[in-house]
């Protein structure tokens, strides 16, 4: 595992990562706090035939792509690179790095 680090450092740039806030509820409506901001260093590629034919059904015809990181990357966050932003929708932690698979959020 130590090589993939090493290639994820070699061709990691610099993306944001945003973070849900925490959700509340008062008298019945529900609120969510700002997103968290956060500069991270993450490799983004697209995902491989083999691995388009096993995204979600109903899903299959989006941008999906892989994100590679050493930095923390969990279920629904935003990583925002060059203007594009992709929602994380699975994620590994493999110890020393993530691997996220991503679908491009058009809002």
């Amino acid at each position: 595992m130590a090589t993939i680090t090493k290639v994820i450092r070699k061709r990691a740039k610099s993306v944001t990562r945003l973070r849900p806030g925490a959700t509340t509820t008062a008298n019945g409506y529900r609120t969510s706090a700002a997103p968290a901001s956060d500069p991270i260093q993450a490799h983004i590629q697209p995902m491989s035939p083999k691995e388009l034919r096993n995204v979600p059904e109903g899903q299959n015809t989006m941008e999906w792509v892989n994100i590679w990181s050493l930095f923390d990357l969990q279920e629904n966050d935003k990583i925002v690179d060059g203007g594009k932003t992709f929602e994380v929708q699975r994620f590994k932690d493999r110890g020393d790095f993530f691997k996220a698979e991503a679908v491009r959020v058009a809002d």
